[in-house]
């Protein structure tokens, strides 16, 4: 489990509900083109993201995540996490996961 996901539960706990990151446009995915879309572009849906990681290769990795976390037993914890690989300037690849517990 990602140490960011077991802060966000354990805070959760003690507050009854949290939240962790930026929300951001889930949707915007959809609307990304691989080998078309921009850099800047990915930011205007997007916003800035939550962290970079740039590679060796060239690649830049841009971080998105969110997690909330309702009142135990109302309702439990979202996590969403948006990867999105940029190279030369557009969009390589994207990988999105959506866990609910």
């Amino acid at each position: 489990m990602p140490r960011k996901l077991l802060f966000v539960m354990v805070l959760a706990m003690i507050l009854g509900c949290a939240t962790s990151g930026r929300k951001f446009d889930t949707s915007a995915v959809d609307r990304m083109v691989v080998g078309k879309t921009t850099e800047s572009q990915v930011i205007a849906m997007l916003g800035t993201p939550e962290s970079i990681t740039r590679c060796s290769n060239g690649i830049d990795i841009y971080y998105y995540t969110y997690a909330e976390s309702g009142l135990p037993g109302l309702y439990g914890t979202l996590v969403d996490n948006l990867e999105v690989q940029v190279y030369n300037g557009l969009v390589r690849n994207t990988s999105q996961r959506l866990y609910t517990y």
